[in-house]
């Protein structure tokens, strides 16, 4: 392969060394720059495969790089890592939405950065090595009508030649098309890997809070008790007493005004509650960080159930106010795979089931094991699609919902998935009734896998 030029930019000298000498062990060709205006310079003399740009630097910041690269001819297109210390979550989808590809925290793993490097960099090469086949094919069609239109060919000579022009264009389409598709399909696999890993970040570090947070309500539980233990204690004292006290007589009114029995009562029902709702919170987490497994290609025993409660609760805003949700998990044996990979399934398959109800309707899950197979049925009571519907739901970008609410990539990329782990995807639907997605998948994998290529 032809040396890939990678442009590191940040403003501290010590970490360019260390990139540069770690990719250039590689046989990366590393061009260093110590600020945003540097960077951009490089760019416009040099074209690189790949941009690695800190997002603090004195002057213009990673931010005002990526914004200015959008302008640049020919840079738009160049793949972004934001390689930070930055652990502000807006922060980091920030620099996705400005075109960042992929980002990696500081302190990096050095094998962890060269992974990253390496399928960034081959995926431009993929890309361009597509648009020259293209432009190749546009030339070859261009010299084709100008030679017809020159030699003005007999008539036999003419249809040979148009047959083969056509025959060029054809080929043409195709292979715009497959770059499209190969291109398209790259950035939504790569788009998830980094949300699926913010969403991980994100998790994680709200854990140190929520763990705290548990335990002072705890805590402040205990002290309630003993406090309104201490009270107790006073109130009998105050029983035992015969003589007037005017002090005495102003904390019964006090206790009265402030309505002290009911606050005995509320304060522990607040408390229990609190410790309640962190309880669900810290479900929540678990479940996005069981979903998001970010870049976990890892293939291993997989149960379907776990996943599939995962994913409910990750989508459940999407669901909770349209329609209701029923289980019916059988006996279901675990499944070679990786679990990444069928939430994603999982998870387009949900949303579309709720996107198809108008208005209010029910989902229904169901699991089970038929002989060496396994299967998992969502159903739903949406619109339903018609026979023309149907034998196009998984062409790559085919899409019935309007434009900017779909990309027609979902079911297409969920169909490969369930390929790739041996499997297939059965749909029943009928119009204005709903759907069934059922996907089947075997117990074990062939006797000479151990994970896909």
């Amino acid at each position: 392969m032809k040396q890939a030029t990678v442009l590191a930019v940040d403003d501290t000298l010590e970490s360019l060394q260390l990139l540069t000498d770690i990719l250039g062990s590689e046989g990366y060709r590393v061009l260093p720059a110590d600020s945003g205006e540097l960077a951009l310079e490089s760019v416009v003399h040099t074209r690189p495969q790949l941009i690695l740009l800190d997002l603090r630097m004195p002057g213009m910041d990673g931010f005002e790089v990526l914004r200015r690269l959008k302008e640049l001819p020919g840079s738009r297109d160049i793949p972004v890592i934001i390689l930070s210390a930055v652990t502000d979550a807006e922060q980091r989808v920030e620099g996705l939405r400005l075109g960042a590809m992929d980002f990696v925290s500081k302190p990096f793993q050095r094998d962890e950065l060269l992974a990253r490097v390496k399928t960034h960099v081959e995926l431009d090469l993929a890309r361009r090595r597509l648009e020259q086949q293209a432009s190749d094919l546009q030339d070859t069609n261009a010299r084709l009508e100008i030679e017809i239109a020159e030699r003005r060919l007999a008539q036999g000579d003419m249809q040979r030649l148009t047959i083969y022009l056509q025959q060029a264009n054809e080929s043409l389409t195709r292979a715009k098309a497959a770059a499209e598709q190969a291109h398209q399909q790259l950035l939504q696999s790569d788009k998830m890997a980094s949300m699926g890993h913010l969403a991980a970040g994100v998790a994680h570090e709200l854990n140190n809070p929520i763990s705290f947070v548990a335990s002072n309500l705890g805590v402040l539980g205990q002290y309630l008790d003993d406090i309104f233990a201490i009270t107790a204690a006073y109130q009998n004292a105050e029983d035992c007493m015969t003589q007037p006290c005017a002090a005495l007589d102003a904390v019964f009114q006090l206790k009265e005004d402030k309505d002290f029995d009911f606050i005995q009562t509320d304060a522990r029902q607040l408390v229990q509650e609190s410790q309640e709702g962190l309880e669900r919170v810290t479900t929540i987490v678990r479940n996005i960080k069981n979903f998001s497994r970010t870049g976990d290609t890892t293939w291993t025993w997989v149960d379907l159930r776990a996943g599939l409660e995962s994913t409910l609760n990750i989508v459940w805003n999407e669901l909770k106010y349209k329609c209701t949700v029923t289980k019916d998990y059988g006996e279901a044996a675990p499944v070679w795979g990786a679990a990444s990979q069928l939430n994603q399934v999982f998870l387009n398959l949900l949303v579309n089931a709720a996107q198809a109800i108008p208005d209010r309707g029910s989902i229904h899950i169901a699991t089970g094991q038929r002989g060496a197979e396994v299967f998992v049925a969502i159903s739903d009571t949406g619109q339903g699609m018609d026979a023309e519907t149907l034998a196009r739901i998984f062409e790559p970008f085919y899409t019935t919902k309007p434009v900017g609410q779909g990309t027609g990539l979902g079911l297409s990329l969920s169909h490969e998935i369930i390929q790739a782990h041996h499997g297939r995807i059965m749909v029943d639907s009928v119009p204005a009734q709903g759907s069934t997605f059922t996907l089947w998948l075997p117990t074990h994998p062939p006797a000479s896998e151990t994970a896909p290529a």
